[in-house]
C-alpha cells in the first residue's frame, strides 16, 4: 500500500501493532500514526459489514447501506458505491473514509476501530 493512496485520518492496519489512524504524510513511502512511523509495508483494513455499522450506516436491507443519503451496496465480492453510473469497488476502510469524503461535500466518515 503506497502513502499516495492515504489521506489523514484514514484508517490502516501496522505490521506490529494492530490498527492506527494516519496523523501524517510524510512522503510516497512513509506515513505516521498516533504511536509510530511506518512504511509502505502497512496493509489496509479490509471492511465489513460490522464496520459499515459501526460507521453510523443505517441497514435497509441485506444488501442496501446508507448514511447522509450516500449509499453502499454488498455484492457477492464485498462492497460497492455508484458514482456517475459505475460501480466504485470499496473492498477498504480508507476507501469507504475516501468515497464519503467526496461524496458528501467534505465531511469525513466518524469511525473508531
Amino acid at each position: 500500500m503506497k502513502a499516495n493512496e492515504l489521506r489523514i485520518g484514514n484508517w490502516v492496519e501496522q505490521p506490529n501493532d494492530g490498527v492506527a489512524r494516519v496523523t501524517a504524510i510524510l512522503n510516497d513511502l512513509q506515513i505516521k500514526t498516533e504511536t509510530e512511523y511506518i512504511d509502505k509495508y502497512c496493509r489496509p483494513i479490509p471492511l465489513t459489514e460490522e464496520i459499515l455499522l459501526k460507521a453510523g450506516f443505517i441497514k435497509l436491507d441485506k444488501y442496501t447501506f446508507v448514511k447522509n443519503k450516500w449509499f453502499v451496496y454488498k455484492r457477492k465480492r464485498g462492497f460497492v458505491t455508484a458514482s456517475k453510473k459505475r460501480e466504485v469497488k470499496l473492498d477498504y476502510v480508507h476507501l469507504l473514509q475516501k468515497w464519503y469524503y467526496f461524496n458528501t461535500n467534505g465531511e469525513e466518515l466518524e469511525l473508531q476501530l
